[in-house]
């Protein structure tokens, strides 16, 4: 908006100008009028369109920056969550082999248990057989 008003403007003024001068020879200096604002409409077109290649252009690195960032943080986060999983797992393992490890000492107990209680029970039967 402000490129175009700037435009009028130097077009009002071009106009101004040139009427003084259009007086003197009317198409020669019509000619060199039309000729100067057809530079200043051009120039202010081509002024114009570089503003908006920059922008794409800037856009552009700004959309490639956040991709990369998004793919960084993505990437982070999944080894962030490998991690989690491995030392969870590792609990679990471990969590089991020490319940096994408890299971299997129980068992123990109980056949030492039951051993001693054969061992008791046997001695009885053989007391009590010897007193018959």
């Amino acid at each position: 908006m402000k490129q175009i008003l700037s435009l009028l403007a130097t077009l009002a003024l071009s106009a101004a100008l040139a009427a003084p001068a259009l007086a003197a020879d009317p198409l020669e200096k019509t000619d060199k009028a039309l000729n100067k604002a057809s530079a200043t409409v051009d120039a202010a077109a081509k002024k114009q369109a570089d503003a908006k290649e920059g922008a794409a252009k800037k856009e552009a690195e700004l959309k490639d920056k956040a991709a990369k960032k998004e793919a960084a943080v993505k990437e982070k986060a999944a080894k962030k969550e490998a991690a989690a999983k491995d030392k969870a797992a590792k609990k679990q393992d471990a969590a089991t082999a020490k319940m096994k490890k408890a299971e299997d000492k129980a068992a123990a107990k109980k056949a030492k248990a039951d051993t001693v209680v054969k061992d008791v029970t046997d001695t009885k039967n053989a007391v009590e057989g010897l007193k018959k």
